[in-house]
């Protein structure tokens, strides 16, 4: 529990930088610069626009209704990730709200909404690290968890990317977004064991 804490307290620590980046502006011609890097000639890219898409609330709710119509991920995978990803879509148009950091002038896709902490990436991290750690849960190899860990994570990683491919988020935007979707999947998979604990030592059926 020590060492998820720490990593916890570690992400809401870039996060806070974040916030200072977002609020002050003071940066932005340094965070410009990756867009040069990852795409200097404002070309379009079919795998990078299919990642992007991974990330858009559709695609995370198709998700989430296929594993509830599944009897077997039901309540195990289901429930808990759709609520994780509930809470992060929350937490992010709040924090939007409240920041109303404004999107890169040269983006390539058009987009709603204020840019910190990025969509995408904030509730991609929620959704797809939170279903990592709650398939973990059933995983019974090494080998298999080496494989969901490698799988999930590289989802969440290039959906970020994507958008700073298409120009439309800054990259304390991608990075916040990450950390702050990341703690919240964890937060979300620690109360999701806790319940599953106290559903086996009681009367509930919770996780079965």
């Amino acid at each position: 529990m020590k060492k998820k804490l720490f990593i916890i307290i570690l992400l809401l620590a870039i996060f806070a930088v974040g916030v200072y980046f977002a609020v002050t502006d003071a940066y932005i011609k340094y965070e410009s610069v990756i867009f040069d890097i990852l795409n200097p000639e404002n070309k379009s890219n079919g795998f990078m626009k299919f990642m992007t898409d991974a990330g858009e609330a559709s695609s995370i709710i198709t998700i989430i209704i296929v594993l509830l119509a599944i009897p077997q991920t039901r309540l195990k995978v289901g429930l808990p990730s759709g609520l994780i990803a509930l809470f992060s879509r929350i937490v992010n148009t709040v924090i939007k709200s409240i920041i109303a950091r404004q999107r890169p002038v040269d983006k390539l896709l058009i987009v709603g909404e204020y840019s910190f902490p990025s969509g995408h990436s904030m509730n991609g991290a929620a959704f797809f690290i939170g279903l990592m750690l709650l398939i973990l849960r059933l995983c019974k190899t090494k080998q298999e968890k080496i494989i969901i860990c490698i799988l999930f994570i590289s989802i969440t990683f290039i959906i970020g990317v994507s958008r700073l491919y298409f120009k439309v988020h800054y990259i304390s935007d991608v990075i916040s977004g990450w950390c702050l979707g990341t703690v919240i999947a964890i937060l979300g998979n620690e109360i999701y064991g806790f319940l599953l604990n106290r559903g086996k030592n009681g009367t509930g059926k919770i996780g079965v």
